[in-house]
């Protein structure tokens, strides 16, 4: 099995985030607000400023300068606020994906469908009002728990990508997701949250099975096939005839 060419990908994964109406800011163009979110996140991650503004990707929700005016200085410092106010953040409803030159050229749909996954939780706790927004803002940053469940369950895009486009072995995989565990400071009962939804993803894919039903990263890939891309054994699985639904 051959993988999908990166421009297909890259091809992919802007229509999939028009298609949840997610802009998508690629590394082509210059963003002030991927340098101050680069400037939160080293906050509450063991990452340094430098290594996320070149190679990291995020989903910033459109409430996340209210979350940074309301979580506690010990966690966010004023100046993060500051950076987020001179990013000029106005966002959209949806939010929007930024996505790192790394992941753009490597892994471009994997990555865009686990920011898309965190863009898809956003709007569901959106629907509870601007509250329930900044309080699972708030939670994210603050929380290890919250952290690592949302980490952990939209890695899993990632790791489907290694396995069915890039072709590794689940084990290899599994290896190489769970090796982002290290990026959220998260302590040792969020660690096993964390590597936990990760290990379920993995029984389903040693299965045969995609784990999870309509994903973002499932819809990716139904795309790729769409276009001519051959999944080899997996098409079965990306086609729908066999797939598992994780509760």
């Amino acid at each position: 099995m051959t993988p999908p060419p990166i421009d297909l990908q890259r091809r992919v994964a802007l229509d999939l985030a028009r298609a949840h109406g997610v802009p998508l800011v690629t590394p082509d163009s210059p963003s002030a607000l991927r340098e101050a979110i680069a400037a939160l996140v080293s906050l509450v991650s063991s990452r340094t400023y430098a290594s996320l503004s070149a190679g990291a990707s995020f989903y910033v929700p459109r409430l996340a300068g209210k979350v940074a005016g309301l979580v506690p200085a010990a966690v966010i410092p004023p100046l993060v606020s500051t950076l987020l106010d001179v990013a000029g953040i106005d966002l959209p409803a949806s939010g929007v994906v930024l996505v790192s030159r790394e992941a753009w050229d490597r892994h471009p749909l994997a990555v865009v469908a686990h920011e898309l996954s965190h863009a898809q939780r956003d709007k569901t706790v959106a629907a509870g009002g601007v509250v329930a927004s900044v309080l699972w803002g708030v939670g994210y940053l603050a929380h290890p728990d919250i952290r690592s469940w949302d980490e952990g369950t939209c890695r899993i895009n990632d790791l489907v990508g290694l396995v069915v486009i890039d072709g590794l072995s689940v084990d290899d995989a599994l290896h190489t997701a769970a090796g982002g565990v290290d990026a959220y400071a998260l302590d040792t009962p969020a660690r096993a949250l964390y590597l936990a939804a990760l290990d379920s993803a993995a029984a389903s894919l040693r299965a045969g099975e995609l784990p999870g039903e309509g994903t973002a990263i499932h819809r990716g890939l139904q795309a790729l096939a769409r276009a001519g891309w051959d999944a080899g054994p997996w098409a079965a699985a990306i086609d729908g005839e066999r797939k598992t639904v994780t509760p």
